[in-house]
């Protein structure tokens, strides 16, 4: 069909008003013969019935296309929008219950982390080895300040591990040998040996009709007193008596390897041979007195009550002199240590420590109630114990000590004993042996005493100053391990401007100081005001 197009004024689509191809305006055309015009439009063709029915059925058909367009067009929008709208509340609602879900999985994150960091902070001095792992499981968990702190008091925390005798009660005897690191513990029927650091038995067997009184210091021999008061040797390993008849005797203390022991036979001091019970050395005391043993044997000490004092060579039987002698000390309530080179005694005054070798006196602290001491295997430092702290003192300066750790009510039994790797300490309370780590405190890199320490921002660096004369030597180190990053340039004293009042080198101060950020470093020394003026420089 051709296009259509309009015919009168108004452009009216009305079938009147249309002309196709098949009708001509010339009611004469030849190719439209006999064709009736319409008188109101003579030039115009007239549609027939069926034509204008067609017509009419296309654009009715034409219109219901455009409205059901219409409609579904609409209908895809409200479903677009509708489908829009459950996603995005959809997206919220999970969003929403998603943010709830990590906001109550952090909370019990958090929670079980506090508990954790509560726990280890109570077993702190219960068990301490599983307080160091559960204040590292902590911050591990969740970065809080409850777990910061128990990770730090980890870190802190200078006694490291306990271990309890399985035996109950506090009736069995017990002692620590090879260095604490073997517990022997024994009653009426029979002893034990336990690996400390292992937490596992290392021998068992009988105990002959006696008490156990001593130890050896390997934990071979047994030390038993019957009930008539004389000692008898044990071997463990063999099973048999070591030595002689029984004597009477009292404190035995035995060498580091168990060949010889020392104790006291009324009025006299003897050092037996463990094996046959030979006297390798005696001398006689009229007073109560504590004695001490050196580990290899050649050394004795006895301090009789209310007396000095006094050493012995067991090899030649000569008494050694040295400033010991000069010093009435000796009480039965306090302490007599001796090793490689030192000896010290103590009371509830203080106590002293003397270099053997020399005669001298190394050092002469007021530390009350000391009830225990203990010298480390290179004698450079001794700790002591009383009622309420553990403390090691450096006896090359012993003005304070450097380390101290609180007991909480703990009460030592058999002393302190230094473990062969020099900073581990152990000692027995009660049926528990308590293990503690002097750190680097008891390290030998000690430096001379220095006048100003400042330690870097970031912590990785640090100035110590020190005065020699007038001047003072600055030095920057690394915190890590301690070496020597840089020298500078030496600080002079200030000058007063008053030559009546000169500055005293001795009582000025170094001023050091860091930037914020740690990358610059200044330095100076400071004068106490002379005249009512600071000089600084």
């Amino acid at each position: 069909m051709a296009p259509l197009r309009p015919t009168g004024p108004d452009h009216s689509t009305s079938p009147a008003h249309l002309t196709g191809p098949g009708h001509s305006e010339n009611p004469g055309h030849p190719t439209d013969p006999g064709r009736p015009t319409n008188p109101a439009h003579p030039t115009g063709p007239v549609l027939t019935t069926p034509e204008r029915r067609f017509l009419n059925a296309a654009l009715a058909a034409r219109d219901a296309e455009r409205r059901a367009a219409a409609r579904i067009g609409r209908r895809h929008r409200v479903l677009t929008g509708a489908l829009i709208t459950v996603l995005a509340v959809a997206m919220s609602t999970a969003f929403v219950v998603r943010r709830e879900y990590e906001a109550a999985r952090t909370q019990r994150i958090h929670s079980a982390a506090r508990r954790v960091a509560d726990v280890a902070d109570a077993l702190r001095t219960t068990d301490p080895r599983t307080a160091l792992l559960l204040g590292a499981a902590a911050w591990r968990i969740a970065g809080l300040p409850e777990t910061r702190r128990a990770l730090l008091g980890s870190l802190d925390q200078a006694e490291t591990d306990t271990f309890t005798d399985p035996a109950p009660g506090d009736g069995p005897y017990r002692a620590l040998a090879d260095g604490g690191h073997t517990l022997v513990s024994a009653d009426g029927t029979a002893w034990h040996t336990w690996d400390v650091p292992g937490r596992r038995a290392t021998g068992s067997g009988r105990v002959p009709a006696g008490t156990v009184t001593a130890a050896g210091a390997d934990g071979r021999l047994l030390a038993v007193t019957g009930a008539d008061g004389r000692v008898r040797l044990w071997n463990t390993t063999t099973r048999r008596w070591a030595g002689p008849a029984p004597r009477a005797a009292v404190r035995p203390s035995f060498t580091r390897d168990g060949r010889a022991v020392l104790t006291t036979e009324g009025d006299r001091v003897r050092l037996r041979r463990a094996g046959d019970g030979r006297v390798l050395f005696e001398t006689t005391t009229t007073r109560p007195a504590l004695t001490a043993l050196g580990a290899d044997g050649r050394r004795v000490a006895v301090c009789p009550a209310g007396g000095a004092p006094r050493l012995w060579d067991t090899a030649t039987g000569r008494a050694l002199p040295g400033a010991w002698q000069r010093d009435r000390l000796c009480d039965d309530t306090g302490f007599l240590a001796l090793t490689d080179g030192r000896l010290a005694a103590g009371t509830d005054r203080g106590f002293r420590v003397w270099n053997t070798a020399t005669g001298t006196r190394l050092a002469d602290t007021d530390d009350k109630d000391t009830q225990d001491a203990s010298f480390s295997p290179d004698g450079a430092f001794l700790a002591t114990a009383d009622t309420t702290e553990l403390r090691v003192w450096r006896l090359t300066d012993p003005a304070l000590p450097v380390f101290r750790h609180a007991l909480g009510n703990q009460h030592l039994y058999g002393g302190l004993v230094w473990d062969d790797d020099g900073h581990t300490l152990r000692y027995l309370e009660g049926a528990t042996v308590h293990t503690v780590d002097a750190g680097t405190a008891v390290t030998t890199a000690w430096g001379p005493p220095a006048d100003g320490v400042r330690l870097s921002p970031d912590g990785r660096a640090y100035a110590v100053a020190r005065r020699t004369g007038g001047h003072y030597t600055v030095t920057l180190r690394a915190t890590s391990d301690g070496r020597l990053l840089r020298t500078l340039p030496p600080a002079a004293v200030p000058v007063s401007t008053d030559p009546a009042l000169p500055v005293d080198p001795a009582g000025t101060l170094p001023l050091l100081a860091f930037s914020p950020d740690g990358t610059r470093f200044a330095y100076g020394v400071s004068a106490p005001p002379a005249g009512g003026r600071r000089h600084s420089r």
